[in-house]
């Protein structure tokens, strides 16, 4: 049994997946080669979620960048540089292509940017796990990793990068460009803007609004609504916790 989602583009894409590491010319079988943007550990997410698609082809990686490329792990190899994205696809290399980044919200915005003014076409990533409600739609370039479920008459824009077991209630409204780490939870008519990033296990409270460009720190309990360029940070007790990086 498959489910079909409606997208804004107003396609449909079914839940089934499979992936191969070849790397060739698009042929006749109506396959979509896609390219995964960046070689890290979240292209292996991308690389898992797509090998249960039926209809898509993983044949490569472009990464600028120096091994170890974390995709080969799953015998994709790492086929260009993103700056030889226009000439592969002009090749007929790929059809599609897919930003595999998810802790960068600067570089995601970056690349899949980068794909629209190659014309070059992006796909949803979606884990066939997931519980899409009716009349949910979607953009582009999303990636949703297992277990999450996203509520009917919710709306997704473009390139968001969802983690295992978040919950977007009914009529949640996100914009593009987000990030959230495993099990950000929303209730119903949550409004949440472009290019914020969501910690781990985050509960938000009804008809509540969350800006554009925000940090929500991991553990909060969301609610009051929140403005654009806001950084809500976790707390232990009275005093903000604090992680050395590096």
């Amino acid at each position: 049994m498959t489910t079909e989602i409606v997208f804004s583009s107003g396609e449909f894409q079914k839940l089934l997946y499979y992936s191969n590491n070849e790397f060739k010319t698009i042929g006749s079988w109506h396959k979509k080669n896609v390219v995964i943007i960046t070689a890290g550990r979240a292209a292996t997410q991308i690389i898992d979620i797509l090998s249960y698609d039926s209809s898509v082809r993983v044949v490569g990686c472009l990464d600028d960048g120096n091994p170890p490329f974390y995709c080969q792990d799953f015998n994709i190899p790492v086929v260009g540089k993103i700056s030889d994205m226009k000439s592969l696809f002009g090749q007929g290399k790929f059809s599609h292509a897919i930003v595999g980044i998810s802790t960068s919200i600067n570089l995601r915005k970056k690349f899949f940017d980068l794909c629209a003014e190659n014309n070059v076409p992006t796909i949803n990533a979606i884990h066939p796990s997931c519980t899409i409600c009716k009349k949910v739609k979607f953009g582009t370039g999303n990636v949703i990793c297992a277990d999450v479920h996203i509520g009917t008459l919710a709306e997704i824009g473009d390139n968001n990068f969802i983690s295992a077991k978040c919950n977007f209630e009914h009529h949640n409204k996100i914009g593009s460009h987000n990030t959230f780490g495993p099990c950000v939870v929303t209730s119903g008519i949550v409004e949440i803007g472009n290019e914020s990033k969501f910690g781990t296990g985050i509960f938000t409270e009804p008809f509540l609004k969350i800006g554009s460009n925000c940090i929500i720190g991991s553990s909060n309990v969301i609610i009051d609504s929140i403005k654009d360029n806001m950084i809500l940070r976790t707390k232990i007790g009275s005093m903000p916790q604090e992680r050395k990086i590096g």
